[in-house]
Order: C-alpha cells, then structure tokens, then sequence
C-alpha cells in the first residue's frame, strides 16, 4: 500500500506540473525525476528504506515477468547487498542495471553530469558485487543476478574475433567474449573494503569537477593507501569545450541527423607526484575524515566524451587515448548475441555492432586513428531506433573530416 500511495502522488505531481513539461526532455526522463525526488523526500521524512529497491516493480506488466523479477533481482541476498550502498547509489544501479536506461537519461532524471555517474555506476557495481557474492554463492539466481552486473558493467557483447589493424598489419583493437578473458582472481567481501569504497564515492563527490587530488582517506584504511581522484572538466556549452581542447581536435556542433551538441567532459593525463607522508602529517593535524593533495593535469589528453541530443533521442561520442596501451582488447558477455560487421570509411576500418537489450538495442560503431600525433580510439554509441550501419558511417566521416 505505502508503494501504491507514492505512486499515485507521483502521478498527481506530474499532472499539476504539466504545464512545466521541457518537450526537449524525454517524458520518461522527467517523470522518473518527479518519482526519485518525491521518493527521496519519503526516505528522508519516513525512513523507507525498503521503498526505493521495489519502486519499479509497479512499472512491470505480466505478472510471471514481475515475479521473475522479484525473485531474482529482489531476493533476500540481493537486498542485504543493497542495503550497503546509499539511496543515490541504490537508484542508480537499478536505473542502469535493471531498468536499462542510458547515462544521460539517468543524468536527467537523477540531475547530474552523465561521465560522473559512468564512474559512479562502476564503483557501485564493484561494491554490490562485493556485498552480493557471500550471500548466495551458487544456483540460477545467482548467475543471472551477477550475469546482469556484468553484461552492463562492460556494456556489450561475436564468437569470432572482431579486429582492425593499421597500415602495417599491427591489430590496433579487437573483441573477445568474456570467457577468453584472462581470469581475474577476486577475493571475498571484506567489511573493511566495503566502508572503505563508500567513504572514497562520498569524498568524490564533494571535489569540483576538472579537480584531481592525492587523497588520504583515513577511516577504515589499514594500509593507509592514497588515492587518486579524478574529476573530468564539465562542459554545457560547445565553444567552451573547444577552447579547452584547442587544436587537437574539432568538435562538431552537429552530427547527421538533426543531431546537436548538448554536453562534453574532458580529462587529461595526470601528473601523479605526490608526497604520501606529507598527507599523513597533513591527517594527523586535522580533525577531518581525509585530506587532500592537489595533482596537476599534464597537456595530454586521456578522455573525451561528448553527448548530442535531437528531440528524445541520444549520441554519445567516447575519444579514448591509447597511446602505449600494449592490449586494445574488449572483452563482452555473451559475444555471439551481438551482431558485428566490419565497414570501411575513407580508407579506415570500423567496427558496427548491434547489441539487443531487454526493451532497446545498443548500437555503436569504433574506429582507431594514429595520424593525429596519438593513438586514439572512437566509439559513438546510442539507442536510437532509426540509427543504423549506414547513419554510424556518416557520422563517423563526420570526426574523420573534422580534423
């Protein structure tokens, strides 16, 4: 009953505000934000903490679906799991992992910056994981349960090795199925650990986007580790962006398709001298739960990411520096559902892949470039039902001759 009455205070508040709808934010979008803030003001008046894991449950139409659901992704095991991570972060695993919504649409509906929450989710997804695998350690559930985490924490998924290589022959990116990755021993839960990771996302989130920082958190951290925290540069406006970005690279303003520019981040490569037993001095001084050292950006740029918008739809261009990366291997759970095709665009190979989703399909195209004094790795990504291999190549033409 109490999930039944926020839903239907939820759908009143929209209806009042109506007349506030931005036709240029999804519907979808705009109404979950009504939903996660009028459930947020719940949590915090009422303390239903049981509330927020459930709430897309009334969403779901066949009952076998919901019980499913209920079942697997709303068990017992994985509600203990959920209860280690902070509502935010409860809401944004569910949005990601279980509702399939893309970073900008969560961005919209959570009000924050669509790269952070990539990062966040991440984060989010290692602590669940950390917090789920001692709880159920075998049986269907749990594989599918963990199985979901995994096929979105890596995003994608063909049996075969998909390769581009450059002008010498040399593979310069490939994609392998999961199961030929290299295993990765991870050791079990550790409550520690567990705090340890919530604490460094708190303190994330306090430091100012285009900050980087030697940070010394000192509540449980035995081993007295130091890390690294990196905020991208954020960016609203497209000549900004190309300010900070200078001539290394030409940013359109618009892509085929009616596409515009509507977001940006930028990070670069960091220069990581700093002095650990000055921060420890610095944590013994001070009554504060960590201090920081500031890092300085070096002039190389690391990562791009760049968000274009047309009506409800959505394009995401990822420029990934990969000079010196010796292995430009992606890995994928379950590679065989993912329709992959190689195309060529002005002499430069490409792959084009199409990857079903519960309710959407996940297509991207990726393609390396090694003229322009670096190694850099392009991928434009989106969910748009009218994208295809042939709206892909055009945009990609459109970076090519953009230079």
């Amino acid at each position: 009953m109490e999930a039944e009455d926020a839903a239907q205070e939820v759908f009143i508040k929209a209806y009042r505000n109506l007349k506030k709808y931005n036709r240029m934010i999804p519907f979808a979008a705009w109404l979950y934000k009504i939903a996660f803030n009028h459930c947020m003001d719940l949590i915090r008046k009422r303390k239903w903490s049981r509330l927020l894991p459930f709430l897309q449950g009334a969403e779901r139409g066949e009952s076998q679906i919901d019980q499913h659901i209920e079942d697997v992704y709303f068990s017992e095991p994985v509600y203990l799991a959920m209860t280690t991570l902070s509502v935010e972060e409860r809401t944004l695993l569910i949005l990601r992992g279980v509702e399939e919504k893309t970073y900008e649409e969560i961005a919209l509906i959570m009000n924050k910056n669509a790269a952070s929450l990539r990062k966040k989710f991440e984060r989010t997804a290692a602590i669940f994981r950390y917090a789920y695998s001692p709880q159920e350690k075998g049986g269907a559930k749990h594989a599918e349960t963990v199985g979901l985490l995994a096929s979105v924490t890596t995003a994608y998924a063909a049996v075969e090795y998909f390769q581009l290589k450059n002008e010498q022959g040399e593979v310069i990116y490939q994609e392998k199925d999961a199961t030929e990755a290299p295993n990765t021993i991870i050791q079990d839960p550790d409550g520690t650990m567990l705090a340890f990771m919530q604490k460094r996302a708190e303190v994330e989130e306090q430091i100012a986007p285009g900050t980087v920082a030697a940070v010394y958190i000192k509540e449980h951290n035995p081993k007295k580790s130091v890390e690294t925290i990196i905020k991208p540069f954020e960016f609203n406006k497209l000549e900004d962006m190309q300010q900070e970005v200078g001539g290394q690279f030409e940013i359109p303003q618009e892509l085929p398709g009616g596409f515009a520019f509507a977001a940006g981040s930028v990070e670069y490569e960091v220069d990581r001298d700093y002095d650990k037993e000055e921060l420890y001095k610095l944590a013994e001084a001070t009554d504060q739960d960590f201090v920081q050292q500031p890092l300085q950006w070096t002039d190389q740029l690391s990562h791009i990411t760049v968000t274009y918008t047309a009506g409800e739809e959505s394009i995401r261009v990822a420029i990934t520096n990969i000079e010196g990366v010796a292995d430009n291997t992606v890995y994928y759970v379950n590679q065989d559902q993912r329709r992959t095709e190689k195309v060529v665009v002005d002499q430069i190979e490409a792959l084009y892949a199409e990857q079903p989703m519960r309710e959407t399909v996940l297509k991207d195209i990726v393609w390396v470039t090694e003229h322009t004094g670096a190694k850099l790795e392009y991928r434009i990504s989106t969910q748009s039902p009218k994208w295809d291999v042939e709206a892909a190549r055009k945009m990609m033409k459109e970076f090519l001759t953009s230079k």
